[in-house]
């Protein structure tokens, strides 16, 4: 699978994630504590979904990114932002899921926060990194970004290295 293919899909996963929250939230007719309790393993789920792709982004295709745009460049501060906002509602989330309290804006921050996040991702590190890397370094990203992907092949070493020489 081609590494654009592999962001795409962790993306539409990480979507449809935060849209079974929204419409567990939305759900009509059944006892408060059933509903309180599907969004609760909804975010039990989504949470850790959600910190595995940032955590493969910042891993895998940031530091090649940072290879060629340079590490103060700003669309870097622009991504790392977008990470920290997205990790902080995702505590936020978690935190509210186990108190009382309306959930129903912060999912819908968290939507909109992944709808951007998709974006960015999008027009800022595939389309940078598509034109830019030779197809053999997209390749070695691809398989970077599947071991990353797999926890029984993770290296503790950053999966990047190869990558960033493939791009030096």
């Amino acid at each position: 699978m081609a590494w654009v293919e592999i962001v795409r899909a962790d993306q539409e996963r990480l979507r449809a994630q935060a849209a079974d929250l929204r419409d567990a939230l939305a759900v009509t007719g059944v006892a408060p504590g059933a509903r309180r309790g599907a969004v609760a393993w909804i975010v039990h789920q989504l949470a850790p979904a959600l910190e595995t792709h940032l955590q493969q982004q910042e891993e895998v295709l940031l530091p090649v990114l940072e290879r060629l745009v340079g590490r103060h460049a700003g669309v870097l501060a622009l991504v790392r932002a977008e990470y920290q906002a997205l990790r902080e509602t995702a505590a936020c989330l978690q935190a509210q899921v186990e108190g009382p309290g309306d959930l129903g804006a912060v999912v819908q921050l968290l939507m909109d926060l992944l709808a951007d996040h998709e974006v960015k991702t999008e027009r800022l590190v595939v389309d940078i990194l598509s034109y830019t890397l030779t197809s053999g370094a997209q390749d070695a990203l691809a398989e970077a970004l599947a071991a990353h992907g797999e926890p029984d092949q993770r290296q503790e070493t950053n999966v990047s290295v190869p990558l960033v020489r493939a791009v030096a």
